[in-house]
């Protein structure tokens, strides 16, 4: 879990598509949009890194609770929910705490129930933690 956060916090931007759950299938507006989202949990140095705090699974999707030692626009440093599916080495972002809004049409079924597992458990276990969960 630890190299999806390394990928995700330091890879160069231009691979930051790659590392997008249905980048290809988006409108280009859409994809504007899902790399903005992705950018906060990018690190301001490279002596920075996210860190796992905790990982859930449900179905083919998997929620990593992040300890990211920078602050996120208006967040504060704390813990970031990031949910991925996909095999190790080629797993892709999902989301935070629900899938991203542009997202939301390539879920159904048993991929939203579990997506809703995922969201569910990381607001019990980490959404009132001194108000730095959500």
């Amino acid at each position: 879990m630890q190299s999806i956060l390394d990928k995700i916090s330091l890879s160069p931007e231009s691979d930051l598509p790659s590392l997008l759950y249905g980048y290809n299938q988006s409108t280009a507006g859409a994809k504007q949009v899902l790399l903005s989202m992705l950018r906060p949990v990018r690190t301001p140095s490279p002596d920075q890194h996210m860190s796992v705090e905790a990982v859930y699974q449900a179905g083919r999707f998997t929620m990593i609770v992040a300890r990211v030692p920078w602050p996120r626009g208006t967040q504060s440093a704390g813990f970031q929910p990031i949910i991925i599916t996909g095999d190790a080495g080629q797993e892709q972002v999902v989301g935070y705490v629900l899938p991203f809004d542009d997202i939301f049409p390539l879920m159904q079924g048993e991929d939203m129930a579990s997506v809703t597992e995922l969201s569910q458990w990381y607001v019990e276990h980490y959404g009132q933690r001194d108000g730095r969960g959500l």
